[in-house]
């Protein structure tokens, strides 16, 4: 299962983060790939990702251009998730499910009105790891009815 982790904070993502998720996720199943910067981020827009971790605030800004041909500024996670869900329509791409990871309640209502899957606290690492899980379960539950079908 592929994971983009987009977060600014380097140290929330290597000494929190990551070490709590190896304690409560098999790690020989998931792929973690971090994005601090907006920059980085909308590099891997258009990659597929079964789950993308989306943080709300982030150092930089970035122009790029629009489906209708003019520049759009991107600020936060929220202009990087309406990138997204147009490119997974517009471009086909498989929806992720994409679960917001906040520092406050105003963010993470912001990122859910703008169709995250989820939202969580930051903090809430253990409920992170919980819905991964399920997620990783879904995947694998729908794998084998596709298997039994095409026997």
């Amino acid at each position: 299962m592929r994971i983009l982790v987009l977060e600014a904070s380097e140290e929330y993502y290597h000494t929190y983060l990551l070490r709590l998720f190896a304690k409560l996720l098999p790690s020989d199943k998931l792929e973690f790939v971090h994005a601090p910067r907006l920059e980085d981020a909308l590099g891997l827009l258009e990659q597929e990702w079964d789950i993308v971790l989306l943080g709300y605030r982030f150092p930089d800004s970035v122009k790029v251009a629009s489906e209708q041909g003019s520049e759009m500024v991107v600020r936060n996670g929220g202009d990087w998730l309406r990138l997204r869900r147009s490119a997974e329509k517009v471009r086909g791409l498989e929806k992720s499910f994409i679960i917001a990871m906040t520092s406050s309640q105003p963010e993470g209502r912001a990122l859910r009105i703008l169709t995250a899957d989820a939202a969580y606290s930051k903090l809430q690492v253990v409920d992170l790891a919980k819905m991964i899980q399920a997620r990783l379960s879904h995947v694998k539950l729908v794998a084998k009815a596709q298997q039994v079908g095409e026997e």
